[in-house]
């Protein structure tokens, strides 16, 4: 999807294409166990996913703070930069899922994600090619937001707003 949209001659609708079935995909691997080998990572894939094509996703607040607590616990295994970083873009998923407030604050949804990506990996070893995958993964949503125009959104206002939120959280993480 990432290439088809660097292709200035891609659709929209054939971009769109390729994120639902990787949405699909991630939705079938995501496999809900909830026990203690549980990877959050496909689950907040989709949840994000779902999010940038304006997909509503059942439960999502249950499913996020599931996948939150998922990461933090291989993290005390592990203790690595992935299962750290996931736990921030469980948020993110849980931001592009939510509709946006009525007294929108582009700068304080940036400042909140930043610290929750502060937060979850300040103190954890990383090497400048996990950093640069997280901040990546941002602007690759940015870039999703910004090209699409999901239900609900039919002037892609929302999506704008959201994606200058993203951009600035990259930014910020980017600064590590």
């Amino acid at each position: 999807a990432i290439i088809f949209l660097r292709q200035k001659r891609k659709t929209w609708k054939q971009v769109k294409s390729i994120l639902d079935e990787s949405n699909k995909a991630y939705q079938e691997a995501e496999g809900i166990s909830f026990d203690y080998s549980f990877d959050p990572y496909a689950m907040i894939n989709h949840l994000q996913l779902s999010g940038v094509l304006g997909e509503p996703v059942k439960n999502h607040h249950q499913l996020v703070e599931k996948a939150q607590e998922a990461a933090r616990r291989s993290f005390r295994k592990a203790h690595d930069f992935s299962s750290a970083v996931m736990v921030a873009d469980a948020e993110v998923a849980q931001f592009l899922l939510d509709p946006l407030p009525a007294k929108f604050n582009k700068d304080k949804s940036s400042d909140m994600l930043i610290h929750m990506y502060v937060e979850a990996v300040k103190d954890v070893p990383r090497s400048n090619r996990q950093l640069s995958s997280a901040v990546e993964q941002l602007q690759y949503l940015v870039s999703f937001l910004d090209k699409s125009v999901p239900k609900g959104d039919k002037d892609g206002v929302e999506n704008s707003k959201k994606a200058r939120v993203l951009s600035a959280v990259a930014v910020g993480l980017s600064k590590l």
